[in-house]
């Protein structure tokens, strides 16, 4: 019995632990670096975040072609912007389908296998509406899945 109730305080300490999110330090980095390099197409993401993402292969460009609703055919997901900085990576894109909705992702790469990932369903739909958004709030985000990758 001991030993279950050990188990439980840790899995439990690890998922309070995790899900606490490190916007502090997403929000200095998003507006003390001028280095960030932003893109309009997700062919030009990493590889190893598309190798994470693989459904983001048939995500349309900002001005391409989107299906926002659940009825038709086309790409379900549109860019609105993806940044990167360093090992630090910001896709933010709209979703369609039944339940309309956007994300912005928050991504550091720790090395080829493991990502930290935070989502933000606020709609960002440029780096600069970010910034500015940062300079008066926080960012409301999550731990995606509850884990690191």
């Amino acid at each position: 019995m001991k030993y279950i109730l050990t188990l439980f305080v840790l899995a439990f300490s690890r998922l309070v632990y995790s899900q606490q999110p490190d916007t502090l330090n997403w929000e200095t980095i998003i507006n003390s670096s001028s280095g960030w390099k932003t893109f309009t197409s997700i062919k030009d993401l990493d590889k190893t975040l598309i190798s994470k993402f693989p459904e983001w292969k048939d995500m349309s460009g900002p001005k391409g072609r989107f299906e926002a609703t659940d009825v038709g055919g086309g790409p379900r997901e549109r860019l609105f912007f993806a940044a990167n900085y360093q090992n630090y990576w910001i896709v933010s894109y709209e979703h369609g389908g039944i339940g309309y909705h956007t994300h912005c992702f928050f991504i550091q790469v720790k090395d080829e296998n493991k990502f930290i990932i935070y989502d933000s369903y606020n709609e960002f739909r440029t780096l600069q509406k970010l910034q500015s958004f940062v300079l008066t709030k926080d960012i409301p985000m999550e731990l995606w899945d509850g884990y690191d990758y």
